[in-house]
């Protein structure tokens, strides 16, 4: 496991990141602010807290999409062949 996290090549992370227009890391940033500013609009409120099973299917549309965001690349290439 460390071995892993050794052998990773860090100095390219910057360079991944910044990639993309806008760059990958401030599409992240813009999702995450969505849901952030949801969730405190709610806090603020003082609506019902959410059901489990809506907190849960939220975290996971949040986290599919940072993932669209992350691999758009990939996925483009996908769809082209399929489309």
């Amino acid at each position: 496991m460390f071995d892993l996290v050794q052998r990773t090549p860090w100095d390219q992370l910057f360079g991944y990141f910044a990639r993309g227009n806008p760059p990958i890391i401030v599409q992240i940033l813009i999702l995450n602010g969505i849901f952030f500013m949801w969730f405190a609009s709610r806090r603020m409120r003082k609506a019902k807290p959410l059901r489990k099973e809506t907190a849960q299917n939220i975290q996971s549309i949040l986290l599919a999409v940072n993932m669209a965001a992350v691999f758009q690349d990939s996925i483009r290439q996908i769809l082209h062949r399929v489309f």
